[in-house]
């Protein structure tokens, strides 16, 4: 009998779920972890997972260490006018001019 696509999604986080826990709770993995991880990928996605946890994990302590303080969001209006640039009402009576001489618009 197979599982599901779903279910088998299911056993897949279960065993990323196990290994991210105990890598940031005892930066370590006991053995039930990796192992159920090698049922489900292969050696490079292990090694994917690996480094994209201690990536964050360095992140975090080095935040901690610096007491960094992350920027407020912007608000959207300040973005909105940095991304955007005022254009001038276009004259349709130029369009058709243009298309008249057949030049396209």
């Amino acid at each position: 009998m197979s599982r599901s696509p779903a279910r088998n999604y299911w056993y897949l986080y279960e065993a990323i779920l196990r290994v991210v826990d105990d890598l940031v709770r005892t930066h370590t993995t006991n053995s039930v972890g990796p192992d159920l991880l090698r049922q489900r990928v292969n050696d490079r996605e292990t090694v994917e997972l690996l480094l994209v946890v201690g990536y964050y994990l360095g992140v975090a302590l080095l935040a901690a260490a610096v007491d960094l303080d992350p920027d407020p969001p912007a608000q959207m209006a300040v973005i909105d006018a940095a991304t955007t640039t005022p254009r001038e009402p276009r004259d349709p009576r130029a369009h058709h001019a243009r298309a008249a001489r057949g030049v396209p618009a």
